[in-house]
């Protein structure tokens, strides 16, 4: 990157970027919470992993709000990311002994398998869904509270982001849509 190109960068994206790079660490702190603690470690964990997607709404919007729509090596990473923190909370739940290692595992590996042949957003966001779907059941395994929590979070992203989640959804339909057509 030049100078220039520094420069061009505003503050909105450096704060993106920083928010982006927040969920590393993140994740890293699930991972090793669950390895150590299990079961015992789920509340904090699901508390962290909500965090993170917390950073992640708001480096989007953040990123997308960037009037100049100068891309960074970490925004492009941002997907990659995410995934971090998906696989961090994947094995929180195994650790906590929620879900079986081996069939974790197989999924993971199934999942890396076939998004590396279609490296698609629509593929990646599939294999994501089961796994999403997943924190707000065992938060409530955690407690009431991290359940309802999760709820109002989920709730409050999705009034927050109505825009992007219809993106979403149209593009998961178009996906299956497209699918139901080749058979």
């Amino acid at each position: 990157m030049t100078k220039d190109e520094a420069t061009a960068i505003s503050g909105r994206k450096r704060t993106a970027d920083a928010l982006t790079v927040s969920r590393i660490p993140l994740a890293l702190l699930v991972f090793v919470l669950g390895a150590v603690f299990g079961r015992s470690a789920l509340g904090v964990g699901l508390t962290l992993v909500l965090l993170g997607w917390t950073t992640d709404i708001l480096d989007g919007r953040l990123a997308r709000s960037d009037p100049s729509g100068a891309h960074t090596a970490i925004g492009d990473a941002d997907l990659a990311i995410d995934l971090m923190l998906d696989v961090a909370g994947l094995y929180l739940f195994v650790f906590a002994g929620l879900l079986p290692w081996l069939w974790s595992t197989v999924y993971l590996c199934l999942a890396a398998l076939i998004i590396s042949l279609w490296p698609k957003r629509d593929v990646i966001t599939w294999f994501e869904l089961p796994v999403l779907a997943l924190h707000p059941v065992f938060a409530f395994a955690a407690s009431p509270v991290i359940g309802w929590s999760y709820v109002a979070w989920l709730a409050g992203a999705a009034l927050l982001n109505l825009g992007r989640l219809a993106e979403i959804i149209g593009m998961l339909w178009r996906s299956l849509r497209r699918k139901g057509g080749e058979g």
